[in-house]
């Protein structure tokens, strides 16, 4: 099997290889952004994979709209201040 497909880590080694603060990533769990496993009161765990696809996606998705966004606007569809 893909080890990483398997691999589980803990809150501040995902928010190292996301390059992000480990109480962002911690906000972005309780606001229902990202999913992980919750380990005790304060304990978050992290499918790496999982997270990557889904950043991934949304990255593409944003990607799109400010391609459609900028179609539009050349096309006089949408007004920018």
């Amino acid at each position: 099997m893909d080890e990483k497909r398997l691999q589980l880590v803990p809150l501040a080694a995902m928010a190292g290889l996301l390059r992000l603060s480990p109480a962002d990533l911690r906000k972005d769990v309780e606001d229902g952004l990202l999913p992980a496993v919750r380990i005790g009161k304060r304990g978050l765990l992290f499918h790496v994979a999982t997270i990557e696809g889904l950043l991934r996606q949304r990255a593409e998705q944003a990607s799109a709209r400010a391609l459609s966004d900028d179609h539009e606007a050349e096309q006089g569809g949408k007004v920018f201040p």
